[in-house]
């Protein structure tokens, strides 16, 4: 039988102090896993009971918690979480929950301060800047020149308007 405890005791010595060990104390499965939750509401979504049992400053907040679950599967919602006993639950949306027992190591956000982004120039670039820029003047030319026909094609359905108009007897 494999021993959790032991499993857990070294994925904490080798993961780095920015992660969070949780694991899993029930998984329940959705009612029909074919069915997309977007048609049948909670049709395909699995959930989740966890409970923290390693992290690197006691049990984190619920907004860590989410973020983490969210980095790990984008398709996670936190339901609950206690933040006093690291006990809580979470929905897979269309996708399966983690069996009973397993343990998952979920990474903390990074948290810069101002010192990260002292030496960073803010530089916007237009990637596509080489191949539009021919093609710009080009449309810039095709326009100007559209634009020309047209008044020229105004200025003589005035002239037929004006003539036709004067012709005209009242």
């Amino acid at each position: 039988m494999f021993n959790f405890n032991a499993a857990h005791q070294e994925s904490a010595q080798i993961s780095n102090l920015d992660s969070i060990i949780i694991e899993i104390l029930r998984s329940d499965v959705c009612p029909d896993g074919n069915l997309p939750s977007t048609l049948f509401p909670g049709a395909g979504s699995d959930g989740a009971l966890f409970q923290v049992i390693d992290s690197r400053s006691g049990f984190p907040d619920s907004a860590t918690i989410c973020d983490a679950l969210s980095d790990w599967d984008g398709d996670t919602s936190l339901v609950e979480y206690d933040e006093k006993t690291g006990r809580g639950y979470f929905r897979l949306v269309d996708s399966d929950a983690p069996a009973q027992g397993t343990v998952l190591t979920l990474h903390e956000p990074a948290t810069l301060d101002e010192n990260d982004w002292a030496e960073v120039i803010p530089k916007w670039v237009n990637p596509y800047a080489d191949y539009f820029d021919p093609i710009e003047e080009l449309i810039k030319q095709m326009a100007q020149k559209a634009y020309l026909e047209i008044h020229k094609m105004c200025e003589l359905a005035h002239q037929r308007i004006d003539g036709i108009t004067l012709n005209l007897k009242f």
